[in-house]
């Protein structure tokens, strides 16, 4: 279906319940009305006007402290006697269907604008994050990763309720070929509170880390640029292996 057909279907259902919920109301205001009628109206006695002016000291008395979450409660208690519980769910019904019309307008435009994506994954063959990197509006094909491993660092900076992995850019350049243009990613990447401690698991031990080249239309994945690779027990007595610049996808023919 269409995205006006969706919007048909959406206000067809928004008029259906509208109109459930002003027969709701009316019945409502009609048994507040007999309610109100029924009831006896008596006039207030007029207060007595003093004959003599007396002048009082002002006592002063201590303001007690004041509690935000029974002022947030009391606040709370008054909005149903000043808006019918119809109207609140009919407005939060209309802010759904705007949240959920938002979202598709921005998949939408992401996926008109948005032709290439990079994440990168940092994993140790059980456990892996994955980050986002940047959105760039070319193919896939049009980009070039320059890569020298020996540069390679990934430094995790923790915060309170996040952390950032500070400095991975080093040893990483991405060129747009047909532009000839350089490409600079954010040197800094936020990471999560949910992941922050499996990431610093990870990284205080052996670990790979790659980028991975999507297509933003359909979120394929068309590359996966090695940063650095697992050490194998081998590798680790035989010590570093020297580490050299390789160019992603290589531009040799095979012969």
């Amino acid at each position: 279906m269409s995205p006006f057909s969706w919007l048909t279907v959406i206000g067809w259902l928004v008029s259906i319940l509208a109109l459930v919920m002003v027969v709701f109301l009316q019945l409502k205001v009609r048994s507040l009305t007999m309610l109100l009628l029924a009831r006896p109206i008596k006039a207030l006695p007029l207060a007595e006007i003093p004959t003599v002016l007396q002048i009082t000291q002002p006592i002063t008395v201590a303001s007690p402290t004041v509690n935000p979450m029974q002022q947030w409660v009391r606040y709370v208690e008054h909005l149903p006697s000043l808006v019918p519980v119809e109207l609140i769910i009919i407005f939060c019904f209309l802010f759904l269907i705007l949240f959920f019309l938002a979202k598709m307008a921005y998949r939408h435009y992401r996926q008109a604008t948005v032709r290439t994506v990079l994440q990168l994954e940092i994993g140790n063959g059980e456990n892996f994050v994955t980050l986002p990197v940047i959105s760039l509006p070319h193919p896939p094909n049009s980009y070039r990763f320059l890569i020298n491993q020996s540069q390679i660092n990934l430094n995790l900076t923790e915060m309170r309720f996040s952390a950032y992995l500070c400095s991975w850019t080093s040893g990483i350049t991405l060129m747009n070929l047909p532009l000839e243009m350089l490409i600079l990613l954010p040197t800094k990447l936020t990471v999560g509170i949910r992941q922050m401690k499996l990431l610093k698991a990870i990284l205080s031990y052996h670990h790979y880390a790659v980028i991975h080249v999507l297509e933003g239309r359909t979120g394929d994945v068309t590359e996966m640029v090695v940063l650095k690779t697992y050490r194998s027990n081998q590798e680790i007595i035989e010590g570093d292996m020297p580490r050299t610049g390789h160019l992603y996808p290589s531009l040799e023919t095979p012969t």
